[in-house]
């Protein structure tokens, strides 16, 4: 695919007014913001579309970041470890992703800085959109679980065969002693009351 720039030019030293707004070749909506917190000078990209994303479904985005010097000839400075992608998915808000340079904040402090335009003291960033897709989530039902299927079908059809074995150990156990309480109350019956004997004398 074909790569798009997107330039920004911001004052790296001004830290109320180091970011910048842009859009990527899909226009989406982006913000890049420096940081001199550190010994060398970062940047940190925010997708600001975020919430734009559609649900079920991820953005894979492709991008570099390089710092041009204001001498045209002289090479531009890349990120370090660029290019860089990301997955993307629906939220509120994006945290940002830090891109580090090699150039020295120091060196940012001296006005005669090879990176910084003479009238304003501005930094010019080159973002390389490399590449973005839009990939579908996919969602599995569990029917489309074979085996996950088979496996809760058996466990059912056990867990029936126990119940009905059980049911059925039950109704056996109750007429073995219903079977015994009547052999017993017969016993004691006949012992209660004997038969009578009649002597007969000739």
């Amino acid at each position: 695919s074909v790569v798009s720039i997107g330039e920004a030019v911001l004052p790296v030293l001004n830290k109320n007014r180091n970011r910048v707004h842009l859009y990527d070749k899909d226009k989406q909506a982006w913000m890049l913001e420096s940081d001199i917190s550190g010994k060398y000078l970062a940047f940190k990209l925010y997708y600001t579309d975020v919430s734009h994303v559609p649900r079920k479904c991820t953005r894979l985005v492709s991008f570099d970041l390089a710092v041009l010097s204001i001498d045209l000839e002289r090479p531009t400075i890349k990120a370090s470890n660029g290019p860089f992608s990301r997955y993307y998915v629906q939220e509120d808000l994006d945290e940002g992703f830090k891109m580090h340079t090699n150039i020295p904040v120091r060196e940012l402090q001296n006005p005669r800085c090879e990176f910084l335009s003479a009238d304003d003291q501005k930094v010019t960033v080159h973002i390389h959109w490399i590449d973005s897709h839009l990939l579908t989530t996919p969602t599995y039902h569990s029917l489309d679980d074979v085996s996950r299927l088979h496996k809760h079908q058996m466990m059912r059809e056990i867990l029936a065969l126990q119940s009905e074995n059980y049911a059925l150990e039950k109704q056996l156990y109750s007429y073995q002693k219903s079977i015994a309480r009547t052999h017993s109350r017969g016993q004691s019956e006949s012992e209660d009351y004997p038969p009578d004997r009649n002597h007969y004398h000739r």
